[in-house]
């Protein structure tokens, strides 16, 4: 399979890619630690603080299904709506320059955010978005957040699935938390880099390494 590469010196923000998304109109946004790129097939087209990122280092990005685009930096959220030309702030309350750690959006249209030790929710994408209360990030000390959230996806049956660096949550329909030790002999080393659910509803884990939890089923 050939591969071309693209770096610094073809236009891209940076080469420390941390954050990949293909939009609706078939532009590839790049996030990287020193700003965010849009490629449209021949050039990149780089946005920074300038331009109203809030910070250089872009952790996470998202399109909505009607068509904003939110990106997630290491000090706040802005969006740029379908025009793709004006980012916007986006309103967390006291995390609104918090580090932006991954985004969601359900089949009821919600949208989720991880603000620092938060997570965030809107009705829609107009909506304000509110704090959801998880008592396991209550317990979080200031210098030893054990249960900070990296990933969020949901599951079949709506249920929120949260990784976190310190084990799986599953926050149901209801609002209760489950915990879920991916690796219960191994508490202290139990990080979630990233979870997906497949067509069948199958949860899928990168952790040190790819993890599948057949004995977990979803409707």
């Amino acid at each position: 399979l050939p591969l071309r590469n693209y770096s610094s010196a073809d236009g891209l923000a940076g080469d420390d890619v941390t954050a990949l998304l293909v939009d609706s109109r078939g532009f590839l946004w790049v996030g990287t630690t020193t700003g965010l790129s849009r490629f449209d097939g021949k050039e990149f087209k780089t946005f920074g603080r300038p331009d109203g990122l809030p910070h250089s280092r872009v952790n996470a990005l998202l399109e909505d299904r009607a068509g904003t685009i939110w990106i997630g930096t290491a000090a706040g959220a802005v969006r740029i709506d379908s025009d793709r030309t004006v980012m916007s702030p986006v309103d967390l309350g006291s995390e609104s320059g918090a580090h932006v750690a991954c985004f969601a959006q359900t089949r009821d249209g919600r949208l989720w955010v991880v603000a620092g030790r938060k997570l965030f929710v809107a009705a829609d994408q107009s909506a304000p978005f509110r704090d959801v209360r998880l008592p396991v990030l209550e317990r979080n000390e200031p210098e030893n957040p054990r249960f900070a959230i990296e990933t969020l996806a949901e599951g079949r049956d709506g249920d929120l699935w949260i990784g976190t660096i310190s084990g799986l949550l599953r926050r149901l329909k209801d609002g209760r938390i489950l915990r879920i030790a991916v690796r219960p002999t191994a508490p202290d080393d139990d990080r979630i880099k990233h979870v997906a659910v497949d067509d069948q509803g199958r949860l899928w884990i990168t952790h040190w390494g790819l993890a599948h939890r057949p004995g977990i089923h979803f409707g």
